[in-house]
């Protein structure tokens, strides 16, 4: 099996506290948790995701770090991690681009909620500022396909009617004449 590859343009819009940015995946994922930034990874029958964040731009001057796991921290559950570590779904693989791409691998292999911090930096007067971005996300496990209700009920509705007719054709299924 092959992943699913995914660019997600990284746009800064402030580095204020909290700062403002915007996400935009391409190709698009569903949204997860009615936020701009939070995403459901739906793998589709492929093996996970192969993410890589892009900094629009000149991103306020911030770039990600030559050290990935300075650039990212994931865990487990809800809220976004503070503390260096990833979590064995969600890892980041390389920096590329002259630091404005953080690739992730993204292995979705089960169901389940997790945060991550996008860590970007940049030199002012002479020190560093780092800068935390946080978006969220839900691995929705690696067998797991979209599918909206009305496909569900069309399945649904083909099954009842299949069932019935070989009820029928093996005369298990009787009719009661009066």
């Amino acid at each position: 099996m092959s992943r699913n590859e995914v660019t997600i343009k990284v746009d800064l819009k402030s580095d204020g506290d909290p700062p403002q940015f915007d996400l935009t995946p391409i190709p698009p994922l569903p949204k997860w948790n009615s936020k701009k930034n939070d995403f459901a990874f739906y793998n589709e029958g492929e093996d996970g995701f192969l993410l890589r964040f892009t900094l629009q731009g000149n991103a306020l001057g911030y770039r990600f770090p030559d050290d990935e796991d300075e650039a990212l921290y994931s865990a487990l559950g809800t809220g976004c991690p503070e503390i260096p570590g990833q979590w064995d779904q969600f890892e980041a693989n390389n920096v590329t681009d002259k630091n404005k791409t953080l690739v992730v691998l993204n292995r979705n292999e089960y169901e389940a909620e997790f945060g991550y911090t996008l860590r970007v930096k940049k030199a002012v007067g002479g020190k560093i500022k780092w800068l935390s971005l946080d978006p969220g996300g839900m691995n929705k496990n690696g067998s797991t396909r979209f599918v909206d209700v009305s496909q569900l009920i069309t399945v649904a509705v083909g099954a009842a009617t299949a069932t019935v007719l070989v009820l029928l054709s093996f005369g298990l299924l009787k009719r009661k004449w009066r």
